[in-house]
């Protein structure tokens, strides 16, 4: 369905950088609100950051500083996504016409303001997505379900971001997702020795490298793609997988943005390059470790895709099923959905 124009509808600017929270669980907000935007119906533009000719006065919104979108190690998703070729940032012209703030909005603020803001700009900061978004959809979409894997109300909007600017994506049938935390601690590889990362982080792996260096049953499907938050572990799986040669980055960590300087930028577009190309995996995707990246990957992909822990062993050394059921990324709480730091 086409975008309403702006002049018929309440345009929300959304601004939340969602600090602390992986490029997986801001991809699924965005998706969230894009939903909730196409059920009032609203516009909806994303605010990471604060686009050049803005009111300086929207640097800093509520308790938050924001950064200037121009600054070379400022990250903004939406510079990388587009809705079908839509733009999803917020302009400085739709800065400059903001007529409201909305503070930590409840659902039936956001639907009223949809109905009494017609043509105007809304701008909702200190949003909480994620819990107030998925009740919010649960009640307007009238869903119960409160699993990452049962949110499928979500996948229309999943399914329409698409690489701004747009490229060819590495074909995959098989998609492999390596986990192994070193983004939240340098020198910490939970996959291969989880013994280097700090008790907090440490997670087993249900995954042997050699199961995956000799890829049988489903795994056997080519082409095979590979995304890692390490990049060594490319070289580890030798030819079996084609990667990118991406270098994840985690957006919320200030050591993170001083290491990578100036590229910054370009490897965390790499990153959603990295998930564009998960998703589109045609077979399966295999995740060791669980995290919202590959789960939300896999959403997007769509239930006819497989998705596992591990590839099979090969017959001859079979002890254990290669595939188990994912994680669940959700868990009601208090009567609400919360998201789940996966792991």
């Amino acid at each position: 369905m086409a975008e309403a124009g702006a002049d018929t509808v309440v345009t929300f600017v959304v601004a939340n950088a969602w600090r602390g929270v992986g490029i997986g669980h801001s991809i699924f907000a965005s998706a969230q609100w894009l939903t909730l935007g196409s059920m009032l119906p609203a516009r909806v533009r994303f605010a990471f950051c604060v686009p050049a000719g803005a009111p300086a006065r929207y640097l800093r919104i509520g308790r938050r500083q924001y950064p200037n979108c121009s600054a070379p190690d400022t990250f903004d998703l939406h510079e990388h996504l587009t809705r079908e070729g839509d733009e999803l940032r917020a302009s400085a012209d739709e800065f400059r016409r903001v007529g409201r703030l909305l503070q930590s909005p409840s659902c039936q603020q956001l639907v009223d303001a949809s109905r009494t803001e017609t043509g105007s700009v809304v701008l909702v900061y200190d949003s909480l997505p994620r819990n107030m978004l998925a009740g919010c959809l649960q009640e307007l979409g009238n869903t119960t379900s409160a699993t990452f894997d049962g949110q499928l109300v979500v996948v229309p909007e999943l399914r329409k971001l698409q690489l701004s600017p747009p490229r060819r994506l590495l074909p995959c049938g098989v998609g492999l997702h390596v986990r192994t935390m070193a983004v939240d601690q340098p020198g910490c590889n939970a996959f291969l020795a989880p013994e280097s990362c700090s008790h907090e982080l440490r997670r087993h792996a249900a995954c042997s490298l050699s199961q995956l260096l000799e890829p049988s049953g489903f795994c056997s499907k080519g082409p095979r793609f590979v995304t890692s938050d390490d990049p060594s572990m490319y070289a580890r799986l030798g030819r079996a997988w084609r990667s990118n040669g991406e270098h994840a980055v985690n957006p919320s960590l200030d050591q993170e943005r001083a290491r990578a300087g100036e590229t910054f930028g370009a490897l965390a577009k790499r990153t959603v390059v990295a998930w564009l190309t998960l998703a589109s995996c045609r077979h399966a995707i295999v995740a060791p470790i669980g995290s919202a990246f590959s789960q939300l990957a896999h959403l997007r992909a769509g239930r006819a895709v497989h998705f596992a822990q591990c590839c099979p062993r090969p017959l001859s050394n079979r002890g254990v099923p290669g595939a188990v059921k994912p994680a669940v990324a959700f868990r009601r709480v208090n009567g609400s959905t919360s998201v789940l730091k996966m792991g």
